[in-house]
């Protein structure tokens, strides 16, 4: 019988040793239980379904199947018996190959397409690699143009990318390195018509330090702590900016930079207002809500340290220019003051109101010098009276050009300064009379200390007004020519200022050019 098997087995091509067997080789590899040699056919492993495979009680752990529907290839257990781990070796029409320490393919895996590589978790596509480089990360939608790598995040991971660094650098780096599209080296889109539980944005910048900054501009020792900066690296090149906002919406109330220091000092640049105004700046927040219940009190309640606008120029503080009104202030305790000279080439106008309701405007007097009036009425006592000067006409006025006028308010035989000095002065009556006529007087004098009164003499020159003129200009006026205002030391000068000197702690900061490696 042992001779009959021993035929039979030679004749199949089954060839067994003490150690292993063979199929059509007399001498199996020491290293396999089982070794099969053929050029024409090849090892069929079981067949069956997912829900099949899935039935396989107590699969031990290694056991290979094919599956034939879902995501057809080869699966293996990679647990135990009571913990089956089914893992998928790859599916069909899938050629890998093993090049160092990584994987090449020229197919696909975990589907039939022979377009596309999918990654595949638990039977379902987790990201997806085009036949045109597009690596697609939570989504199969390959038919977005334009993305090179797109990920979509889900409820467990909301945040579709994150970049962290723990490093001098950048949780997320973006570079333009070529062309001339609109798009920027990161763009960020809110495409939602949802609006979120607080605010929306496509991009949003948080900064979660708690050290404190050593300077205002980004290039200081560690720079100013801000949830976004922007910058620009080159040193030329108009109509360029750090941060560009632009509003979009046609609602009032919009504008296209925000400013929130705590809702107390609110600011906007290019903003619609609810009266239907655009202001290039605007600048509000609570002042006006403080005050007493039910309305608000004549003067804020204390503390109130709310400033709606603080300028800190160099050559010039400022200048405001309107096509039809300049600038309009208000304040409760005052409404406009100037430390220093103040000029006006046309008469000061005071709206003084009629009975009707209308106004009528007043002008102030105008002189040659700066001068301090003083008036009052009197009455003779015994033909004389003395006339004092308040304390704040002598501190006033200078004492040698002092001129006192007497009108008598009566019959009299005409009255006359007997006497003056620069606290007052006496008044008689002529012709050593004894009457006690009334009589008004007027004192006028010039200023003290203002006798030799200074002005800067570009204010003094013709074509001044001009030249400023020129200076509040417009630059979206691409046609016009501005005119030049600065300060050389000594004077302001109107001509072309020297090229600008830059100090190298702040000189802009190039980054080097990243290159792929």
């Amino acid at each position: 019988m042992r001779r009959i098997i021993t035929a039979f087995c030679l004749l199949s091509g089954l060839y067994t040793t003490a150690q292993n067997v063979g199929i059509n080789t007399p001498t199996p590899d020491n290293s396999a239980q089982l070794d099969i040699v053929s050029t024409t056919k090849g090892l069929l492993v079981p067949r069956m379904t997912q829900a099949q495979r899935l039935l396989i009680p107590n699969p031990a752990n290694g056991l290979l199947i094919y599956q034939t529907d879902g995501q057809p290839g080869f699966y293996f257990n990679f647990g135990g018996p009571s913990t089956p781990n089914w893992v998928a070796s790859g599916a069909a029409y899938n050629t890998w190959t093993i090049f160092g320490n990584g994987l090449l393919s020229t197919g696909t895996l975990g589907t039939t397409s022979n377009n596309h590589i999918d990654l595949i978790s638990n039977n379902i596509i987790r990201g997806r690699l085009s036949n045109l480089g597009e690596f697609f990360i939570g989504t199969t939608n390959t038919t977005i143009p334009g993305d090179l790598m797109a990920a979509v995040g889900n409820a467990t991971f909301p945040f579709a990318t994150n970049g962290y660094s723990s490093f001098n650098g950048a949780g997320v780096y973006g570079a333009v390195q070529g062309g001339t599209t609109q798009y920027a080296g990161v763009q960020g889109e809110y495409q939602s018509t949802t609006a979120g539980i607080f605010n929306t944005a496509g991009v949003r910048g948080l900064n979660q330090s708690g050290t404190a900054g050593t300077g205002f501009r980004t290039q200081a020792a560690t720079g100013p702590r801000a949830g976004v900066i922007g910058n620009t690296t080159a040193t030329n090149g108009q109509y360029t900016f750090g941060v560009h906002g632009t509003m979009g919406s046609t609602d009032t109330r919009c504008g296209g930079v925000m400013a929130d220091d705590f809702g107390i000092a609110l600011a906007s640049l290019a903003y619609y207002a609810a009266n239907l105004n655009d202001y290039s700046v605007y600048g509000f927040g609570r002042a006006f809500e403080l005050g007493g219940i039910g309305g608000r009190s004549s003067a804020p309640e204390s503390p109130n340290t709310h400033i709606g606008m603080g300028i800190y120029g160099g050559v010039m503080g400022g200048w405001m220019r309107g096509l039809v009104y300049g600038t309009h202030v208000k304040g409760e305790r005052y409404s406009l003051y100037v430390d220093g000279k103040a000029y006006t080439n046309e008469p000061m106008a005071e709206l003084v109101p009629n009975a009707d309701g209308s106004r009528t405007p007043a002008y102030g007097l105008a002189t040659l010098q700066p001068e301090v009036y003083a008036k009052g009425k009197g009455s003779l006592q015994n033909g004389q009276q003395y006339i004092p000067f308040s304390e704040m006409f002598t501190n006033m006025a200078n004492a040698d050009d002092i001129v006192v006028t007497v009108t008598p308010t009566g019959p009299s035989a005409g009255l006359y300064i007997a006497n003056q000095d620069a606290k007052g002065f006496w008044v008689k009556e002529n012709g050593e009379g004894s009457g006690t006529v009334g009589f008004a007087w007027t004192a006028i004098a010039g200023r003290k200390g203002l006798e030799q009164m200074g002005h800067a003499p570009e204010l003094l020159q013709k074509d001044f007004d001009q030249k400023m003129n020129g200076v509040m200009f417009n630059d979206n006026n691409k046609t016009g020519t501005p005119q030049y205002l600065w300060w050389d030391g000594q004077q302001v000068r109107f001509d072309a200022p020297p090229a600008k000197k830059v100090d190298p702690q702040y000189q802009p900061v190039v980054r080097a050019t990243v290159m792929n490696n």
